[in-house]
């Protein structure tokens, strides 16, 4: 959706613009190239004309939009709050996180269902650097860190596994479905995730 708001708003100002070209060339053609300079010093030329200035806002805001860049400020984001992770605020630090992963989750998760697995695979890929991340900053944590919150349980479920049989499961399961699903990209790219982490 937002793709095409993006061209829909960069056609009508390439075509505003391109129009208002012509014209004023035409009349400038036709009558006197004094014309250009009068179609400058109108207010109401300036005024439309300064709205060109909304053309950088508005590239900004397409990059800012961008999926790419929202999946790296999140990582991002996430990897500062866990940097900062000290004392009093390691509970609401720990929530921040798991917001952030949830919001990456969503990402993928819509992006699999709008069927773009090159967002989806970018999402894995952040959430593996901001693991690696954590893994090089882990020993730096504080000790209140490291126990499992009650929200976190939740997700794990009643009997609350090890994190190494969560890993083993994951592992075991998400190259059958691919496989299961006959989609050798993504099985391969797993395997790859999978030879990375070993």
């Amino acid at each position: 959706m937002l793709s095409n708001t993006a061209e829909v708003v960069a056609a009508v100002l390439a075509v505003s613009v391109t129009v208002v070209a012509i014209v004023v060339e035409l009349a400038a053609t036709r009558y006197s190239h004094e014309i250009t300079r009068l179609f400058l010093r109108e207010p109401v030329n300036m005024a439309v004309l300064g709205l060109l200035v909304l053309v950088p806002y508005i590239c900004f805001l397409f990059r800012f939009l961008s999926p790419i860049s929202v999946i790296e400020r999140i990582c991002r984001d996430a990897y500062r709050i866990i940097l900062n992770a000290r004392g009093s605020n390691v509970a609401r630090s720990q929530r921040q996180v798991q917001e952030a992963i949830d919001e990456l989750q969503d990402v993928a998760r819509s992006a699999i269902q709008q069927g773009d697995r090159g967002i989806a695979m970018l999402v894995v890929d952040a959430l593996a650097d901001l693991l690696f991340d954590y893994v090089s900053i882990r020993v730096r944590l504080p000790q209140g860190w490291f126990p499992v919150t009650e929200s976190v349980a939740i997700d794990l479920g009643p009997e609350h596994p090890h994190p190494l049989e969560l890993a083993r499961r994951s592992f075991n399961s998400d190259p059958r479905v691919t496989i299961g699903a006959r989609d050798p990209r993504t099985a391969y790219y797993l395997m790859n995730l999978y030879r990375m982490s070993a």
